[in-house]
């Protein structure tokens, strides 16, 4: 079996399961996800020692993590690198929350800083 058959099943194995449904196999049996076509990426931590992941062409995306010992495979409703808004939204919102408050506290801050400066003058 070449490496597009394996990454063909691996798709279609990944996209049976429910959004997020992460399934695991033994790297031992199945090539390294680059040599298949997956690109590096981030995601949460779970104890994994790397992320690939692997656009479809309907904007979904087939994320691996790699464990000492497996890789572990699920799908999400949109790739990061086709659609990185859509990803934070249906796929990582608790990322979103964390970027907005961070951005209002940076925000907040700032105007506090200036407005401080303002004062004195």
């Amino acid at each position: 079996m070449g490496k597009q058959d394996i990454l063909y099943k691996i798709i279609q194995i990944t996209l049976k399961k429910p959004t997020h449904e992460e399934w695991r196999i033994s790297k031992n049996l199945m090539p390294y996800p680059i040599s298949m076509g997956f690109y590096p990426s981030v995601g949460d931590l779970y104890g994994q020692i790397a992320d690939y992941r692997v656009a479809l062409t309907d904007g979904r995306g087939i994320h691996s993590r790699e464990y000492k010992f497996i890789y572990g495979f699920h799908w999400d409703n949109k790739d990061p690198s086709l659609d990185p808004l859509g990803h934070l939204i249906e796929d990582a919102p608790h990322w979103l929350i964390i970027l907005v408050l961070g951005g209002i506290t940076i925000g907040a801050l700032c105007w506090e800083a200036y407005s401080s400066r303002q004062k004195i003058r």
